[in-house]
């Protein structure tokens, strides 16, 4: 059986600061939503809030300059 690579793209490459934010934020949404409706239970909701939080995290530079004018 032959392996095959896959290349990701991360989404700084395929959106705008804000644009990284408002799919960040629905992800975060969606996921709340699954938990709460029970569809994600234990681990596999824990990884998905801890992947979608370090990637908020990340975003803290885009942050402070979105509100840097106000």
């Amino acid at each position: 059986m032959k392996r095959t690579e896959c290349k990701c793209v991360g989404i700084e490459k395929l959106f705008t600061p804000l644009e990284q934010l408002r799919f960040i934020a629905a992800a975060l949404s969606g996921t709340a939503a699954n938990i709460q409706a029970g569809n994600m239970q234990g681990r596999e909701a824990a990884d998905s809030v801890r992947i979608l939080v370090h990637m908020l995290s990340q975003q803290s530079e885009i942050l402070e300059e979105l509100l840097l004018p106000y």
